[in-house]
Order: C-alpha cells, then structure tokens, then sequence
C-alpha cells in the first residue's frame, strides 16, 4: 500500500524561479499544505523564498553544505602566473557558470573594488 510512501521535493532555487507557472504552484502549494509533499530547502535564503511564495512554513530546512577548502600545492603557481604585481592578489570563483550564481554582479563589485581600493583583485 502507498500509505507509508513519503514525498519530498527539494528546492534548489528562488522559488518564484523554480515554480513560475501558477497552476503548478497552486498544485503544489496543495500538496504542501496537508504533507503529501515535504518541501526541503537548503538555504536560509532559499527557505525565505518558499515562505514568501507559498505562504506556508513547513519546509525542512537541509544547508547544503560542503567540506571546507583546502589548498593545495598549485595555489602558488597560480598566483604566481595570474598575478600582476606586489599591488594586486588573485580572487578564485569556483562555481558553474549560472544565472542563479549571479556571477554578473560578483564581475561589477571587483570592478568596483579595483576603482577604490590601491591593491586590485586580478
């Protein structure tokens, strides 16, 4: 029998941007509300977005984490390749290339930065 079957749906994005069309918002807001589908979120961010949108609070909240970084032996060789001199540093982004990433405003805020500040992020 399905009775002890559980759903969960995780919700990776900005919940306006993952669920646009408002017929499947309005479904699964149904679901949602009578836990037939439990909604994850794996953000603080994210969880706001579901609040807001759906008007509910029973999310399950999962940050999606990940192990701290480690450098490794190559840091040195790439600074030193990529480095323009004493008054500049290398700033790494490691990420795929997304609209959700947002990688348009990280480019204009260390243009920014270069404008204002004597050592500049290559």
């Amino acid at each position: 029998m399905l009775i002890n079957v559980h759903f969960f749906h995780t919700i990776h994005n900005v919940a306006v941007a993952e669920c646009p069309n408002f017929l499947i918002k309005t479904f699964r807001r149904v679901w949602y509300k009578i836990n037939k589908v439990k909604p994850v979120t794996i953000s603080f961010d994210g969880r706001k977005t579901y609040r807001d949108y759906y008007q509910l609070d029973n999310d399950i909240l999962i940050e999606n984490g990940r192990q701290d970084l480690v450098a490794t032996n190559e840091i040195a060789s790439l600074s030193e390749k990529y480095k323009e001199g004493e008054d500049t540093f290398v700033l790494i982004h490691v990420g795929r290339i997304a609209s959700e990433k947002n990688q348009d405003l990280l480019i204009r805020a260390v243009k920014q930065f270069n404008l204002t500040e004597e050592k500049n992020a290559n």
